[in-house]
């Protein structure tokens, strides 16, 4: 937080979100001290780490004052020390809204200057954040090695790894294994884009095929950062993307694997009939891929009947 200017007064969620008290709660006023600006006994918390005091106070009591910035809609005000410029009540609320914003808000990323409701960031926009990117080329071979752990997983998992109940050990370690599977061939599919310098990010919300070399300034052409393409499309449209040896065999597989990530991740059924061709369509699905993808040779068997040898071998053509 270094750079940041102190705030004097922070709203009641945000406080109770960093230092995990309940929103409600009644004021402490063992530890209440005076605002600078007004007087007031505030409740005096702590927002921003422990060397940096801020007070808990309602709007209301600020609410004729110059350069108040009010959330109203939350019951609430938070003002900031020197960083407020002077604003009519006259003025328009966006003109307000745009020239009192407390800054470290929007430094800290606690608010959107461009949303004229100063809504805050829910807590699943917040940790969306976290995951938003816009993959390049370069990103291939990060995506490429975790496909290989959920495979490599998937491929030697045994009943004695699953932590449950004896009775649904079995049911528990082919579940995983399915889910691993799918998963995997998601992560693959998208280094394999990555790597021929397709996009994996949608654009402009929708679901296109587009070389990233050839993304421009257009705004309706943007990558969304928070926004992939999906499995079923991934597959789709592979073979605009590299040429298959045998289309019908990859694809096949590959759509088998598809059924595994979406039901296993979704739903649980306490039985599932072991079909062996399933598995060998998956398994050579990526043995194909592999090849016309990157070049390389691949020994693959998941191990799911009695008897089956678990193996995973890749190596350069």
């Amino acid at each position: 937080m270094a750079g940041l200017r102190r705030p004097t007064c922070a709203p009641l969620w945000l406080d109770s979100a960093r230092s995990g008290q309940r929103r409600n709660r009644k004021p402490d006023r063992s530890d209440d001290s005076r605002s600078p600006e007004t007087g007031r006994n505030c409740p005096r918390s702590v927002a921003w780490g422990a060397r940096t005091p801020v007070y808990q106070c309602q709007w209301r009591h600020f609410s004729r004052m110059v350069g108040v910035v009010e959330w109203k809609h939350l019951g609430l005000m938070c003002l900031e020390e020197k960083s407020l410029q002077v604003c009519s009540e006259a003025e328009s609320d966006e003109v307000r809204e745009q020239r009192c914003l407390p800054s470290y808000l929007v430094e800290t990323g606690v608010f959107n200057p461009g949303d004229r409701n100063m809504v805050p960031k829910s807590i699943e926009q917040s940790e969306k954040e976290q995951f938003a990117k816009i993959f390049s080329k370069d990103d291939w071979r990060l995506f490429k090695e975790f496909a290989e752990i959920y495979f490599q997983e998937a491929t030697r998992l045994k009943r004695y790894n699953m932590q449950v109940s004896p009775h649904i050990k079995l049911l528990a370690r082919n579940i995983r294994k399915r889910l691993f599977i799918g998963l995997g061939v998601e992560l693959l599919l998208k280094a394999v884009y990555l790597k021929w310098g397709r996009g994996i990010n949608t654009l402009s919300g929708k679901s296109r095929l587009y070389d990233l070399a050839s993304l421009t300034s257009d705004p309706r052409d943007q990558p969304d950062a928070d926004s992939t393409l999906s499995l079923a499309f991934l597959i789709d449209n592979l073979p605009k993307v590299i040429t298959l040896t045998n289309n019908h065999s990859t694809l096949k597989g590959l759509k088998l694997a598809k059924v595994f990530r979406n039901k296993e991740g979704h739903v649980v059924t306490p039985n599932h009939t072991y079909v062996p061709e399933t598995y060998r369509a998956i398994e050579g699905a990526l043995v194909e891929l592999y090849q016309d993808a990157f070049s390389e040779s691949l020994e693959v068997t998941f191990s799911i009947g009695t008897g089956e040898k678990a193996v995973w071998r890749t190596s350069a053509s």
